[in-house]
């Protein structure tokens, strides 16, 4: 098995991003907030920790982390099919984990879409609490009222 590097996510890495969400069936909006020119912009701020896991120089896995300065948060996490089950998604997991930890950010929280087992799994295997009891809202742009 090839060693895998987590290095922090380049504007650059905006098409392997892209083409390792779509090989990990992972829904995205290049055309939106995730093109180009939104990775730029957001890949500079405080509040983010965006990572690729690479091997010979081809991302592998990506994870896009945040925070509020409250609560951490593991978001559009990915790895290619063939690279999956190697411990990369839990190494960016930890990554992000590790970030939050280090500016006293003491909670990490992730969203799972629909029904993903496998997703399920890994966030059950790294020790979070799947919560029954609360519901997800969005107010998009466009749609204020």
């Amino acid at each position: 098995m090839a060693e895998f590097t987590i290095r922090p996510m380049v504007p650059e890495d905006h098409p392997e991003v892209l083409e390792c969400w779509t090989a990990a069936g992972l829904n995205h909006r290049p055309e939106g907030r995730d093109s180009y020119a939104e990775f730029e912009r957001q890949i500079g701020w405080d509040c983010t920790m965006y990572y690729v896991a690479v091997i010979d120089d081809q991302v592998v896995g990506v994870i896009l982390g945040t925070h509020d300065s409250r609560k951490g948060w593991l978001n559009r996490l990915a790895v290619y099919p063939d690279h999956q089950r190697k411990g990369i998604a839990l190494a960016l997991c930890h990554k992000v984990e590790q970030d939050c930890e280090d500016i006293g950010i003491e909670i990490t929280a992730a969203q799972i879409e629909g029904d993903n087992p496998v997703s399920d799994a890994l966030m059950n295997k790294l020790g979070y609490y799947r919560h029954t009891d609360m519901v997800y809202l969005t107010k998009r742009k466009g749609e204020w009222v």
